[in-house]
C-alpha cells in the first residue's frame, strides 16, 4: 500500500491501496482498493472488490463484497449488500439485507433479508423479509414482517404496504403514484372525518348505504 492514514489488520487487507484514511479489519478486507478513501471494512472479505468507492461502511462477512465504485453506503450483517457494485447512498442492516442490489441507490433495508432481491432505487423496507421478492421496483415502502414479499409486488413501484405477513391483501395498501390508499379491513374513528370533495354536494347523500352526508356549499369540505 502507498496510501496515507490507513490501518489494515488481517491477511490481504488494503493490498493494493493508494487511497487514504481507510480502516480494514479482517481477512482480505478492502483487498482491491486502489483510490477509494474514508472506507471502513470490518469482517472477512468486507469491501473486498472496492476500487474507488468512498465513505462506505461494511460490517460483516462479505458485506459490500462486490462494491467497486459505490459510495456512501452503510451495510451491517452477513452478506449485506454483497453484490452491490455501483449503487450509492444505501443503508442495509441485517443478515443478507439488500444482498442482490447492483446499482440501485437510496435504498434503506432494516431486517434480515429485507429487499434481498431488489435492483431498484428509493425503496424502504422495515422488517424481516420485507420486500424480499421485489426485483426492479422503485419508490416502495414495505413495513412489517414479510410485507410485500409476494409476486404482486415483485416488479411494483411506488407502493405502500403495511402488513405482518406475506399476504396479497395487506391491511394497508397504498399507491403513491395514484395518491390512493386502500384499507383491507374495518376503519374505526374516534372522532369526525373531514373529506375534500371535487364537487359541492347540494343535497343529502347516502354514503356506503349507511351514513348520510350533510351538504355544504362554500369550501368543499364535508364532515361525516
Amino acid at each position: 500500500t502507498t496510501g496515507y492514514g490507513n490501518l489494515g489488520l488481517g491477511d490481504g487487507t488494503l493490498l493494493t491501496n493508494e487511497g487514504g484514511y481507510n480502516l480494514a479489519v479482517g481477512h482480505y478486507s478492502l483487498n482491491n482498493n486502489v483510490s477509494g478513501s474514508f472506507n471502513t471494512g470490518l469482517g472477512f472479505y468486507s469491501l473486498y472488490s472496492n476500487n474507488n468507492g468512498e465513505r462506505n461502511v461494511a460490517v460483516g462477512f462479505n458485506s459490500l463484497y462486490e462494491n467497486i465504485t459505490g459510495s456512501q453506503n452503510t451495510s451491517s450483517g452477513y452478506e449485506a449488500m454483497q453484490y452491490n457494485t455501483s449503487g450509492s447512498y444505501n443503508s442495509a442492516y441485517g443478515f443478507t439485507s439488500l444482498r442482490n442490489n447492483l446499482d440501485g441507490s437510496n435504498n434503506a433495508a432494516f431486517g434480515m433479508a429485507s429487499l434481498y432481491n431488489t435492483l431498484g432505487s428509493n425503496n424502504t423496507a422495515i422488517g424481516r423479509n420485507a420486500g424480499m421478492m421485489n426485483t426492479t421496483g422503485s419508490g416502495n415502502v414495505f413495513i412489517g414482517f414479510s410485507a410485500g414479499n409476494n409476486t404482486n409486488y415483485q416488479t411494483a413501484s411506488n407502493k405502500l404496504v403495511i402488513a405482518n405477513s406475506d399476504t396479497e391483501t395487506p391491511l394497508i395498501d397504498g399507491d403513491f403514484s395514484d395518491a390512493k390508499l386502500k384499507i383491507n379491513g374495518d376503519l374505526e374513528l374516534a372522532g369526525s372525518l373531514n373529506m375534500s370533495v371535487a364537487d359541492v354536494i347540494t343535497e343529502s347523500t347516502t354514503f356506503n348505504g349507511k351514513e348520510t352526508i350533510i351538504p355544504v356549499y362554500d369550501d368543499g369540505i364535508i364532515t361525516i
